[in-house]
This record gives C-alpha cells, structure tokens and sequence, in this order.
C-alpha cells in the first residue's frame, strides 16, 4: 500500500503540523487532498497536495510501471483496431460504389437527357417512377418518343437505368479523342522521342481514325 511522506509540516492550522518526515498509510485522492489512516479514529484525515507525496515501496513501483505499459498497449491495441475498422469500411464502401458502378448503364445522349427532362417534369409527382413505367404518360413529343422507343427495345437496359443508375455512352468523335488524348500522354512521357516514334504514333491514330469512319 503507498504511503503519503509529509513534506511540508508549517501550518499550525493543519493536523500534521509538526510531522514532517513522517509517513501515513494511503487511502485516496480526492478534492486537492491525500487522504490517509493512523491520525485519529474519526477516520481518513486530509493533506493538501502541495504539503505531501506519494511514495510506494519497490514492488508497487513496479506494479504500477506495469499497469501502466499494460494500459498503453490496451490503447495501442485498440487504435489499431479503431484504424483496422475504419479501414475495412473504407473497403466496402469502395467495393459497393465499384459494383454500383459496374452496373450502371451506358445510355445514349438522348435518352439520358429524356429521362432527366421527364423526372424533372414528375418530380412532384407522388410516384414519379410509375410514371417511368407506364408508357401513356410519355406523351407524344420528341422526349417521350425517345424514351418509349428505348423501352420497348432496351428493356432490361431500361430498367437497369432507371434502378441503378447510368452513365452517357461516348459519341465516336468523343471516343476518339479520347483515344488520342491517351496516345499523345504515352507519346509524351516515353522515354525517347525519336523520329520512328513519331511515326509510330501517327500510324496509330490513323488507325483509330479508320475505325471511327468504319
């Protein structure tokens, strides 16, 4: 059990005036004061904390320097697992947000622009999506010709769409740009930039070209 060693003894309006040096049986710590037994018998007698110490013999030094690293590496260990968790849900978010992108569907300018010119135009409706199932509210306009056109020939697309979500699919000229953006990139950051490879390069976009006209 630690002690508290009275290290200051000058107030004569305190208990242990007079006791320094002195050691006293520990009980607790509370509101500025160590409390200890062996004073009276009223009970725990209090001395400030700037008048005592605690002090303990080898053994509890050591037990405390023990429960001590005890309790970091408990904290360590569950940082750790704080880390390990956030981690994994980090995971399977971005393992959710890949397989919701995978089943997005690829829809043709039009028709993206249809749809969000309709759920624009149903947003206040209770059931916007019904609307989406029944072709008689598609109207006769060319939004709504468009749309009815691809459900009936897209379904599943359709739907997918409508459920999932979608991207724009890229027009040829789109895609070709983009093809060459890529090539130009590798281009660039090749090691070398000889004449041969300049001619490579043109061979290769010229090859893409005759596949757009194709």
């Amino acid at each position: 059990m630690p002690k508290v060693l009275i290290e200051n003894d000058s107030n004569s309006a305190t208990w242990y005036y007079g006791k320094k040096g002195q050691l006293f049986d520990f009980t607790h710590a509370q509101h500025g004061h160590y409390f200890v037994d062996g004073f009276d018998n009223d009970g725990p007698a209090g001395v400030h904390y700037p008048d005592g110490r605690l002090v303990y013999t080898e053994s509890e030094y050591e037990e405390l320097l023990s429960q001590r690293d005890k309790a970091i590496d408990d904290l360590v260990r569950h940082a750790q697992s704080i880390v390990d968790l956030q981690n994994e849900k980090l995971r399977l978010q971005q393992e959710v947000d890949d397989a919701m992108d995978v089943q997005k569907v690829e829809l043709p300018r039009e028709v993206a622009e249809a749809i969000e010119k309709c759920r624009s135009a149903w947003a206040k409706s209770a059931n916007p999506y019904f609307h989406f199932l029944s072709p008689e509210y598609f109207g006769q306009d060319n939004v709504g010709m468009v749309l009815k056109k691809f459900a009936y020939e897209r379904p599943l697309d359709y739907m997918n769409a409508l459920v999932n979500g979608y991207t724009i699919e890229k027009t040829p000229a789109e895609k070709f740009h983009a093809k060459v953006e890529s090539l130009l990139y590798e281009w660039l950051h090749s090691p070398a930039e000889e004449p041969e490879d300049l001619s490579l390069l043109a061979e290769r976009i010229v090859e893409h070209a005759e596949e757009l006209i194709t």
